[in-house]
């Protein structure tokens, strides 16, 4: 499995935009592309930071091709001080994540 951790710095007042327009890219991404699904958190900094996984690096490389998320990413631009960052790219190497939906 391979994992991107992403960063963004949202503008004051602009972070329930950015929420949605994170999950109207992510939902498209994870329909055309074959993620395995992706969590958005808020850090104690104030920024934002996603956790997204996928089957391998190769899956990953295509998000830019994401059809029909013009918008929402105008929208997300609109949204940050800087642009998104990748903070680092993954590879799974022991996996104890549990499924909160399994509880």
């Amino acid at each position: 499995m391979f994992c991107v951790v992403y960063q963004w710095k949202v503008k004051p007042g602009k972070e329930d935009l950015f929420r949605q327009t994170w999950r109207d890219i992510t939902e498209a991404i994870f329909a055309q592309h074959g993620s395995l699904g992706s969590r958005l958190h808020k850090a104690e900094d104030g920024s934002w930071v996603a956790y997204a996984q996928w089957p391998d690096e190769k899956t990953w490389s295509h998000v830019d091709e994401t059809v029909g998320v013009d918008l929402a990413r105008a929208d997300q631009k609109q949204c940050l001080d800087v642009e998104v960052k990748v903070v680092f790219k993954l590879t799974v190497t022991d996996d104890l994540l549990k499924d909160s939906t399994l509880q």
